[in-house]
């Protein structure tokens, strides 16, 4: 029993380091209670910085709030215990009757990181971020990441809420838009982030933020999420910067429309028996396990079986790229940026050429033999390559600056480059190349600075942790409003975007060239 013990808690610092077990059980821990509009929360205050975890921001969808737009919370009698992070949105890892799921659909929670003691002048407030966490919008959970040294060291409360994924959080249905004409079919997850950012609006005060002064960053599917919001009727005013780290609504591969996404929609209830009269009532009394099990059949953040948000209702109105083109967002000062070699941590799962070639023909379809001419392989390894640099170019690096493009025609846009070769990676695996360089999701340990699955800043050289370091510093100056150093903003005259290396860091205005944008601009149209 004391070995199954100890492997849980080392499982469980591995996995959710964002339950903060060294804020949570330090010696120096004292017990804090701050009163929001539910009722009464008991966290925890350290010389290290304060922890408030496991928040409900809305009602449990479950039942028949099940596939409907967040409700508020319902308020509590006395203290509740903060020291505990809620259940992660229920997913699975791959698709079939007897896949493990993990998580609950009662999952709509959110956790606070704030600084030690209160901020410094007794009308000020520390500036807030929230941070929407990746995970191609089916798997992942706020925890699984560590803020609480951003938080800290940058004078910032974090705030790091869950949202629903998959089918429960994406699924759209000709059913739901007549049920919810205002919107939700297919963007509850969308609507989920809204409501935490109407939550912190409402409460942050308590904690020692600034509700005048968010920034909603996020990283992959966060990213997706955040440049979603900036396009949200629904978000208006409840954000006012915005970082974007590896994703973009731009990118054609995952841009669904309502229609395309309800009638496929349509297919995957009857997949499940629920087709005809009374479907959707049969769908919605369906264990939860049954839905998360069941293979996407639409396209989404990972192109064809997967899911994603949609646009074409109230929630995302108009098709993203046109609506950032016309100005149909709202203009805030943003940071949009890439890794450098993000599509090799995708490329892991290539087993060989032919693999390679028809995850690119699923992918583009017609002009998938273009593509394929453009990236020759003769081998397994060059393959892999190839198609990591697909991925990278394609999904990543296009995007970022078509999104640049746009948004700097009205308002401060930055663009960065993560380029470490030797970012840190923790996991084994028999296919990657040594070292995996700046892959995907490879600059989170850097803006955080603490560990997660995929890498641990203890292996951090010098020059590594320095440039850690510069990046949180660059997040915190961005978060409070301050100038950033050594960094331009980017222009379509002078595109400039800021390289992020542990050697030093420069500023490069050839992306576009380095990572072939003209050819994927002719692709996509």
């Amino acid at each position: 029993m004391r070995i199954r013990n100890l492997l849980s808690l080392l499982v469980g610092e591995l996995v959710y380091p964002g339950r903060v077990s060294h804020l949570v059980d330090a010696p120096d821990a004292v017990r804090q209670t701050v009163a929001v509009q539910g009722g009464l929360l008991a966290g925890v205050q350290t010389s290290g910085g304060a922890a408030f975890l496991g928040i409900p921001y809305a009602a449990p969808p479950i039942g028949l709030l099940r596939w409907r737009a967040p409700e508020p919370p319902p308020a509590w009698e006395g203290e509740r215990d903060a020291t505990r992070t809620g259940s992660p949105a229920m997913q699975t890892i791959g698709h079939g009757r007897f896949v493990p799921v993990t998580g609950s659909e009662d999952c709509l929670y959110l956790n606070v990181y704030a600084p030690p003691g209160r901020p410094e002048g007794p009308d000020e407030g520390w500036p807030v971020m929230v941070f929407l966490h990746g995970g191609a919008f089916a798997v992942g959970a706020s925890d699984n990441y560590d803020p609480s040294l951003l938080a800290t060291e940058q004078r910032v409360v974090v705030v790091a809420p869950n949202y629903r994924m998959g089918a429960l959080g994406f699924l759209a249905h000709p059913a739901l838009a007549q049920e919810q004409p205002h919107g939700g079919s297919g963007n509850f997850g969308l609507l989920d982030q809204q409501a935490a950012l109407r939550w912190v609006r409402d409460n942050i005060a308590a904690f020692g933020g600034d509700p005048a002064q968010v920034t909603l960053f996020g990283e992959s599917a966060g990213a997706w999420s955040t440049s979603y919001q900036l396009l949200s009727p629904g978000a208006q005013g409840l954000f006012h910067r915005a970082i974007l780290q590896s994703g973009a609504a731009v990118d054609p591969l995952s841009t669904v429309s309502a229609a395309e996404a309800e009638a496929d929609g349509l297919v995957f209830a009857e997949r499940l028996d629920a087709a005809g009269a009374g479907a959707f009532d049969r769908l919605r009394a369906l264990s939860a396990g049954e839905i998360v099990r069941a293979s996407a059949i639409r396209r989404g953040i990972l192109g064809p079986g997967s899911w994603g948000p949609v646009w074409g209702d109230a929630v995302i109105p108009h098709e993203p790229g046109r609506a950032f083109a016309e100005g149909g967002y709202q203009a805030m000062p943003v940071i949009v940026g890439t890794n450098s070699h993000e599509g090799r941590l995708f490329g892991l799962g290539i087993r060989s050429q032919a693999d390679a070639e028809a995850r690119i023909r699923a992918d583009w379809g017609r002009d998938g033999e273009a593509v394929l001419a453009r990236y020759p392989a003769r081998s397994r390894i060059e393959a892999q390559q190839a198609f990591a640099d697909v991925v990278t170019e394609s999904r990543f690096a296009h995007p970022a600056d078509r999104l640049r493009r746009l948004l700097a025609a009205r308002t401060p846009v930055y663009g960065y480059r993560f380029d470490d070769p030797a970012a840190p990676f923790s996991i084994p695996h028999p296919w990657a190349p040594t070292p995996l360089g700046a892959y995907h999701a490879a600059e989170l340990t850097y803006v955080f600075g603490t560990r997660w699955a995929l890498a641990n800043p203890a292996r951090f050289t010098s020059a590594q942790a320095a440039l850690a370091r510069r990046m949180r510093d660059s997040w915190g100056a961005f978060a409070r409003g301050e100038a950033l150093r050594d960094w331009p903003a980017f222009s379509r005259d002078a595109p400039a975007v800021r390289v992020f290396a542990p050697g030093g860091d420069t500023v490069e205005t050839d992306f576009a060239e380095r990572y072939g944008c003209d050819f994927w601009d002719r692709l996509s149209g």
